[in-house]
């Protein structure tokens, strides 16, 4: 009697081993997935459209633009409508000459360290 006890304790401890077995692969397989859904989460990748610029260029254009108004280069004449200034103020006040009988001035002959020829 007390084989067949012994031997019914063995066979409720085997099923009880696979079941555990079972449970703890189905634990590391959630724990598997949480990790990967976890770093999805931290790290998206947008998905690039196609036919839109890089946001970084559009940017760059509205500074420059901006930069640009606020010079008074352009004048911003409707909806994404841009004018320079300067060519109506150009053709009416154009700078004067520079005089060209005069030599042009040298401030220096010394280039990085370097001296003039004795030739000179």
């Amino acid at each position: 009697m007390s084989a067949q006890f012994a031997e019914q304790l063995h066979a409720e401890l085997a099923v009880i081993q696979a079941e555990l077995e079972r449970l703890e692969a189905r634990r590391r397989l959630v724990e598997e997935l949480l990790e990967l859904e976890s770093n999805a989460a931290a790290s998206p990748t947008p998905v690039p459209a196609r036919t839109a610029a890089p946001r970084r260029a559009g940017t760059a254009k509205r500074r420059r633009l901006q930069r640009m108004q606020e010079a008074g280069e352009i004048e911003n004449v409707g909806r994404n409508r841009w004018r320079l200034r300067e060519a109506a103020g150009r053709a009416g006040s154009a700078a004067p000459p520079a005089p060209s009988r005069t030599p042009p001035v040298v401030s220096s002959t010394t280039i990085l360290g370097s001296r003039p020829s004795a030739r000179g």
